[in-house]
């Protein structure tokens, strides 16, 4: 699972605004593999614990009265944050956690992108009948976790993470997928690729992905390099497994979206170029 790289977050509240966070756990997963993990509790602001949250997490104005505020702690986790993908399991909240955090801080996270195992799990394990965090959890390790825990919850979100990725609910469409037999498809443009071949919109990939759509685009861009490399460098569609991304692609604009693609492989044109023309496809829009 080489490059398969990102930062489990997750956060527990105090009150209903967002910026209160009371604690913060990170687990750092690299090539597939948790090297890291940080937790910490935290002074919220404001702060007031709402006796539902508290009853949540457990935590109360008494644990966190001398912890640090968010401010005293980004300092040394910022690069946890500057140009990592986070993974949340409803990663949406963390992203709004952030946003509050950056304004009421003025701390600019220079986060890459956003990948959300909740969203995934609805897509790979439609069979179960909800798909919280301890529920997926469950069913993947057949163990329980400790819910509600900063850190328990990100290390939950990013083992969960490294089972989809490890091939086991990655199924490929139409094996072989490669001509070369000694080529793998990394695991997260597995996912794409199969969501291509079943005719799903750039942006329709995004939502069901928890990516941006810029980073579908980019990963369209190396299947179809992995694919065959000849065969786009010389513009001809003569492998087998190129032409099946031909026809996947055609619902969303084949000749606007691959020429370009194909020139940008090529060199002749930039990624921002990519981009200018598919704003005429309204898949940036």
């Amino acid at each position: 699972m080489e490059n398969m790289n990102f930062i489990a977050l997750d956060f527990e509240t105090a009150n209903h605004y967002r910026k209160s966070i009371c604690s913060i756990g990170l687990v750092k997963v690299e090539n597939g593999k948790i090297v890291d993990e940080f937790y910490s509790l935290v002074k919220p602001t404001p702060f007031n614990f709402e006796p539902l949250l508290t009853k949540i997490h457990g935590l109360t104005e008494v644990d966190c009265l001398n912890a640090p505020e968010f401010n005293s702690i980004y300092p040394s986790v910022s690069s946890w944050f500057r140009n990592q993908v986070i993974l949340g399991h409803n990663v949406s909240f963390e992203k709004s956690v952030l946003k509050h955090l950056s304004l009421e801080y003025q701390i600019d996270f220079n986060v890459m992108d956003f990948l959300c195992t909740l969203n995934i799990s609805r897509k790979l394990l439609p069979e179960l009948e909800n798909h919280k965090l301890p529920k997926v959890y469950n069913h993947l390790f057949n163990k329980k976790m400790r819910h509600h825990n900063a850190l328990d919850d990100a290390r939950a979100a990013a083992e969960i993470m490294i089972s989809f990725q490890s091939g086991h609910y990655l199924v490929v469409k139409d094996n072989p997928i490669f001509d070369k037999s000694s080529s793998i498809l990394a695991p997260q443009l597995t996912i794409t690729y199969n969501l291509l071949l079943e005719k799903k919109s750039i942006a329709e990939i995004a939502e069901i992905r928890g990516f941006t759509k810029d980073t579908i685009l980019k990963h369209i861009v190396k299947i179809i390099e992995f694919i065959d490399i000849d065969c786009i460098l010389h513009l001809k569609p003569d492998n087998v497994m190129l032409m099946k991304v031909y026809e996947a692609v055609t619902g969303i604009g084949s000749d606007t979206l691959l020429k370009p693609i194909f020139e940008y492989l090529n060199g002749s044109v930039s990624y921002d170029d990519i981009k200018l023309s598919l704003l005429f496809l309204n898949e940036f829009e």
